[in-house]
């Protein structure tokens, strides 16, 4: 298995992308690498959201409508990535300025609604079996009541 990260600009978010046999695990997806993942990966099977904070979830509609595959995350998370309050991206532009101590750029602002929801959520643990290796999400709330941990193989 190949695993790739990519931090996103401004906040330096990290997404990862786990590809094996042309398919691929997006792990907290930000739109700005779909070059890179159409190069690693022919098929994106699913989206795992680790939290539901907006620098952590802001790829998530178009990478579903680009690939068709579910997202899955914590009840949490799956109730808060529905609210623009809750995921955060209602404040972003407050949030990254005090992050950075700069004015954001023209360009990387969200929208200032963004939200999307969750096709799949679990409570406590959830297994998942993928392209031969085997996937633990467990629900680890702290840096936001939706976060959650993965364990691979």
């Amino acid at each position: 298995m190949k695993v790739q990260q990519f931090t996103t600009p401004l906040l330096a978010s990290n997404m990862y992308l786990l590809a094996e046999n042309n398919h691929g695990l997006i792990i907290d997806p930000y739109d700005g690498y779909a070059p890179e993942i159409s190069v690693a990966c022919k098929q994106v099977d699913r989206i795992l959201l680790t939290h539901e904070h907006y620098d952590h979830i802001s790829g998530t509609n178009a990478l579903r409508e680009r690939y068709g595959c579910p997202v899955i995350c914590s009840g949490s998370c799956g109730q808060r990535i529905q609210s623009s309050t809750h995921n955060f991206s209602r404040y972003y532009e407050a949030y990254a300025t005090v992050q950075t101590g700069e004015p954001v750029p023209e360009g990387i602002l969200p929208v200032e609604e963004y939200f999307t929801h969750a096709d799949e959520v679990f409570s406590g643990e959830h297994q998942l079996s993928w392209q031969g290796h085997s996937l633990l999400l467990t629900e680890t709330p702290g840096h936001s009541p939706g976060s959650i941990c993965i364990l691979v193989d």
